[in-house]
C-alpha cells in the first residue's frame, strides 16, 4: 500500500499522449505495462504470502504465449485515477496496443456507440459517438469506481429488467474495451475457430464478470473464451486432454458449525461428476464420515491433478478470511496449501483442475475477487474454477454436470468447455428461466492455464 501511490503515478506518466500526438510512444507503454506487470505481482504477493516474479516454475503470460505459440490475447485494464487505460498484447503484433476507455467531464455524459444517438432512461441523457472515450457526470458518480460499481451492481442484480443488465453489461463492454479495440480483435481471430481472451485486470476491476461485457450484439462468452490472470502461470502445465485424470471430489453437503445453507442438489452433482472422471475417489459427508485431517492424509497419500470441492467456502484478500468448509471445521488457505503442497506430494504430478463448486466472496472486500486468484497460486494448481459470487445450488450443478460433459466427453480446453457452458445456459437450456441472466452463468471465473 506504501509503493501503491508511486506505481500508479508512474504508469499514469508513462501513459500520457507524447507531445503532439494523441498515443504515448510504444517504448512507454512497454514501460507502464512492465511497471503494471510488477506491481500487480507485488500485490498478490504481499497479500497472499507467495512467490510469482521469484518463481522459476512460473513464467509471465504474456512469454508464455509466445513460447507455446498460442493464439490468445492479453488485455490489461488500469485504473488511472480519472480514466481507464487498456494495454492489449495481440500474437500478430510486435508492440502492444493502448487505449483510454474513459475520460471524467464536468457537465455531461457521453456514452460509446457506433452509428447512433439517442436518450437514455427519464433524464434525457444524450448518447453520441467518440471514439476510445467515453466520459461520465462527476456529480452523478463522485469516482469513476463508483460508477462501475453501480455497472456491476446493475449487471448481477436478479430484481432488474433484462435491458438494465444489458446496458450495464455495454457500459462495462466500452469501459474494458471499446470500439476500437473491439475491431482490433475481430481482425485478429477473422480466421480462428477457437478464440481466447486472457484479462489480466487492475486489483479493482477484479469482481467485474467479465464473460458478461456486452458489445451491443452478444455476451463476449458467445465469442470468447474469457479467462482472469494473475500475470503468471506454471511452465510445466499442459493442455487438459493430455492429463491422465486422478480425480478427487470432496462435497459436504451441510457443515456441523456455522449457518450455511444445505446444498441439496450436491449429490446429484457429485454422481454424475463422477460417472465422468475415470479415477475418481469422493469423500461425501452424506455417505461416509470424514474429518480434515482424514482429507489431509488421503490427499498426501495420492497423485490427485482433478480436485473438484463442492461445499461452501469463501474468498477475501485477507488470507485469515479465505477458506473452504470441511463436515467439522474450516480449512483456510494456509492450510490448503499445506495439504497440497506438502512433501509427500512434491513427487506427484502437477494439479491441472482445482475446482471450487460452492464458494463465494466476502461481500464487504472489494478485492475479494483476487483471493480467488490468491488462493490458485498458493495451492499450486495450474487451473480454478470458482465463483464470484454465490449461486442458487440447483443450477451450480446443472452447470457444472455441464462443464464436464463438455469437458471430458467432447474432449476440449478448459475455457472452451466453460465458455460452451455459458452460452448453454444464457440460451436459456438446461434450467428453463435461469438461464438468460448473467447473475447465474456469468460468475463462474476460469483462472490460470486455459488450455
Amino acid at each position: 500500500q506504501n509503493v501503491e501511490p508511486a506505481y500508479r503515478q508512474l504508469i499514469a506518466l508513462l501513459l500520457e499522449p507524447t507531445s503532439g500526438k494523441d498515443q504515448p510512444s510504444p517504448t512507454a507503454i512497454k514501460e507502464a505495462l512492465r511497471y503494471f506487470q510488477s506491481f500487480q505481482a507485488a500485490e498478490i504477493e504481499t497479500l497472499f504470502i507467495c512467490s510469482l516474479q521469484g518463481d522459476k516454475n512460473r513464467s509471465s503470460i504474456d512469454e508464455f504465449i509466445k513460447d507455446k505459440q498460442l493464439n490468445a490475447v492479453t488485455i490489461y485494464p488500469i485504473v488511472l485515477r480519472d480514466k481507464i487505460g487498456v494495454i492489449i498484447n495481440l500474437p500478430s503484433l510486435e508492440e502492444p496496443l493502448y487505449y483510454v476507455s474513459s475520460e471524467w467531464v464536468s457537465e455531461k455524459m457521453v456514452w460509446e456507440t457506433k452509428k447512433q444517438t439517442r436518450r437514455r432512461g427519464d433524464a434525457g441523457t444524450r448518447r453520441m459517438e467518440i471514439p476510445t472515450k467515453i466520459s461520465f457526470t462527476r456529480s452523478e458518480y463522485p469516482n469513476l469506481l463508483d460508477y462501475i460499481d453501480e455497472q456491476v451492481w446493475n449487471l448481477t442484480d436478479n430484481a432488474q429488467t433484462i435491458t438494465i443488465i444489458k446496458e450495464a453489461a455495454q457500459n462495462l463492454y466500452n469501459l474494458l474495451i471499446g470500439s476500437a479495440a473491439q475491431e482490433q480483435l475481430t481482425n485478429h481471430f477473422a480466421n480462428s475457430t477457437e478464440k481466447t481472451l486472457v484479462f489480466i485486470p487492475d486489483s479493482p476491476l477484479t469482481d467485474i464478470p467479465l464473460a458478461a461485457l456486452h458489445d451491443g450484439d452478444k455476451y463476449l462468452s458467445e465469442e470468447y473464451g474469457v479467462v482472469l490472470s494473475t500475470g503468471w502461470l506454471l511452465k510445466n502445465g499442459k493442455p487438459f486432454q493430455d492429463v491422465k485424470l486422478d480425480s478427487l471430489i470432496v462435497a459436504v453437503e451441510k457443515p456441523q458449525f456455522g449457518d450455511f445453507e444445505q446444498l441439496k442438489s450436491l449429490e446429484d452433482e457429485v454422481d454424475h461428476i463422477k460417472k465422468l472422471l475415470n479415477k475418481t475417489r469422493v469423500f461425501f459427508d452424506q455417505k461416509e464420515e470424514f474429518t480434515k485431517e482424514k482429507l489431509e492424509d488421503n490427499i498426501n497419500q495420492s497423485s490427485y491433478n482433478v480436485i473438484h470441492l463442492a461445499t461452501h467456502g469463501q474468498f477475501s484478500s485477507d488470507l485469515s478470511q479465505t477458506f473452504i468448509a470441511a463436515p467439522e471445521a474450516k480449512i483456510y488457505i494456509n492450510e490448503l496449501d499445506r495439504i497440497l503442497l506438502s512433501e509427500n506430494r512434491k513427487n506427484y504430478q502437477t494439479l491441472d483442475l482445482l475446482v471450487f463448486s460452492a464458494c463465494d466472496t466476502a461481500s464487504d472486500d472489494k478485492r475479494a475477487a483476487l483471493g480467488i486468484a490468491g488462493a490458485a497460486v498458493k495451492v499450486g494448481a495450474s487451473s480454478t474454477l470458482a465463483t464470484l459470487w454465490s449461486v442458487d445450488d440447483g443450477f451450480t450443478a446443472e452447470f457444472m454436470k455441464h462443464f464436464y460433459e463438455e469437458l471430458i466427453k467432447s474432449k476440449t480446453s478448459r475455457i472452451e468447455a466453460l465458455r460452451r457452458t455459458q452460452k448453454y445456459f444464457l440460451d436459456d437450456r438446461g434450467v428453463p428461466g435461469n438461464g438468460r441472466r448473467p447473475s447465474d452463468w456469468a460468475a463462474y471465473t476460469l483462472v490460470g492455464d486455459w488450455r
